[in-house]
């Protein structure tokens, strides 16, 4: 098996555990918060293009604090070249509700720099309104070893 094939396999495996994560998260209660600060994946509530709730590894991997990304519009850290395609996602999501649910970009942190990330939405209600909730997964390191295996 080469290195990428094994690349391959090990990022079908983490889906497959990020997948049981977003269930394990579905029923949002304050007693699962400990839960949501704990995760090795950036978490974040979006409601009506608000960032409602962000956990600590969000805040680490963008360099953020929580203050500064609650209430802020998701798309001030979506990278400009991604920002239509993640815009057009969200949309169709809270309109037609087919849509696929799991998708690589490009966020940036507070300095600029691209971090490669894999999403994986899904629509919840949060205090009684519509609303995502979004796991985000830094696949940067992934995304060059996978570069590097190509060439």
């Amino acid at each position: 098996m080469t290195s990428e094939q094994k690349s391959k396999k090990n990022i079908n495996k983490k889906d497959s555990e990020l997948e049981a994560q977003v269930e394990e998260l579905l029923n949002i209660e304050k007693k699962d918060e400990f839960l949501f600060e704990h995760k090795t994946e950036g978490i974040a509530i979006i409601q009506d293009r608000l960032l409602k709730y962000v956990n600590k590894r969000l805040s680490a991997m963008t360099g953020y604090k929580i203050e500064e990304l609650t209430g802020s519009p998701f798309g001030l850290y979506i990278h400009p070249d991604e920002l239509p395609k993640v815009v057009n996602l969200y949309l169709q999501r809270k309109t037609s509700g087919d849509v696929q649910s799991k998708c690589e970009s490009v966020i940036r942190n507070h300095i600029g720099k691209k971090i490669f990330v894999e999403i994986v939405a899904i629509k919840i209600t949060y205090h009684e309104k519509p609303a995502d909730l979004v796991l985000i997964r830094d696949i940067t390191e992934l995304k060059k070893s996978l570069d590097t295996a190509e060439k």
